[in-house]
């Protein structure tokens, strides 16, 4: 890092109240130094600045800490502050943590080099980010099990449980503790890094605490922290619950799952149109000269599409089994061949906006070709 960075990074610090070493430090510079580096061949977190970089993810990650020492974990001593960064380590050296979601490492790297004796495990369905994150974590001499998968699928492969699971939270909350929450042993904790425009009013309970952490570095961000709940049935709700599933899967599922499955179809055809239609006047204004420059200038909410063109950037839904809803979008270049990862594909050179996936439609039509 250059001084002026190296400045604002410790005095980002200073307002977490954390206090890394020199080498600690020297690790976050290897981290910047590579994370753009990749960022400007695989596009791991779009177009950024060192400053955007240090605060919007170095930064925000490591204001998570905040949260494990004020969520109900069981800790040696109960009272801790997380001033007291080397009390944390010592009190969470021997729990684990997954980071679901994980990207270009964040919140779990910055995590790991703070606290160095907890076990990590990072977690993505992205081949070219998980190749970064194998790399990043050779690189800074740190040690982390990743795994290339979706959530949906890893939960099913996967006996482990984690003591903490981290994510920053871009889907509705209902659907993030759904998807989240079965990773965690019976005292587990979920804690979400969630922004000012996800709706927390509706929750029906579970939330343990909500940190905010110092405007002046990231305004408008909560951290939520969230206990995993036991669920059981009486013997009469067990027997009506199998009668109804009885009733269900004989008559009803099969219709309703056909019906739900046309009305995403629908909706993803709707939003697919909307997206096209943000790219071409994106172009118009442009002269004709420049389409978005690649999938980050898309999906992200602070880019040049969504500032002006667009409200929000919409799910794939498709009702298919191999998919889940997902706003994910990857870059393609023309004559590539699908990866069938059923989220959105956009084809920079020529402003294509797709949808990647190589399944049929329910009226046998490929959905590539919407």
């Amino acid at each position: 890092m250059n001084p002026e960075i190296t400045k604002i990074f410790l005095h980002g610090l200073e307002l977490l109240n954390i206090k890394l070493n020199p080498v600690q430090i020297e690790q976050f510079s290897v981290y910047l130094q590579e994370l753009k580096d990749w960022n400007s061949k695989i596009n791991l977190i779009g177009p950024a600045t060192d400053k955007e970089i240090i605060e919007k993810h170095f930064l925000d990650s490591l204001s998570v800490i905040a949260a494990f020492t004020s969520s109900g974990i069981k800790l040696s001593n109960p009272n801790l502050s997380y001033r007291n960064l080397n009390d944390v380590v010592a009190d969470l050296g021997r729990h684990s943590l997954l980071d679901v979601g994980s990207g270009a490492g964040f919140p779990g790297i910055p995590v790991k080099i703070a606290l160095p004796e907890i076990s990590l495990t990072l977690l993505d369905s992205s081949k070219k980010k998980t190749e970064f994150l194998r790399h990043i974590c050779k690189k800074l001499d740190i040690e982390a099990k990743i795994i290339c998968d979706r959530a949906e699928n890893a939960i099913k492969s996967s006996t482990a449980k984690y003591d903490i699971v981290v994510t920053r939270a871009t889907a509705k909350l209902q659907k993030v503790k759904k998807l989240c929450l079965p990773f965690l042993n019976e005292n587990g904790i979920l804690i979400l890094q969630v922004g000012n425009k996800m709706d927390i009013k509706n929750d029906n309970g579970g939330i343990v605490k909500k940190i905010n952490p110092p405007d002046e570095i990231l305004p408008g961000r909560t951290i939520l922290t969230i206990k995993k709940k036991s669920a059981g049935f009486t013997l009469i709700e067990l027997m009506i619950v199998v009668a109804l599933i009885g009733i269900l899967a004989s008559i009803v599922i099969p219709k309703f799952a056909e019906m739900m499955r046309r009305t995403k179809e629908g909706k993803t055809k709707g939003d697919l149109g909307n997206l096209r239609s943000a790219i071409g006047l994106y172009y118009g204004d442009m002269e004709g000269m420049q389409y978005p420059q690649n999938a980050a200038a898309i999906s992200n909410e602070s880019g040049p599409v969504q500032t002006k063109y667009l409200s929000k950037m919409s799910s794939v839904k498709l009702g298919v089994q191999a998919h889940g809803d997902t706003n994910d979008i990857n870059d393609f270049n023309n004559g590539d061949a699908l990866t069938d990862l059923g989220n959105w594909g956009y084809v920079a050179s020529s402003g294509k906006m797709f949808v990647n996936c190589t399944h049929t439609d329910v009226k046998g039509g490929v959905i590539s070709g919407w």
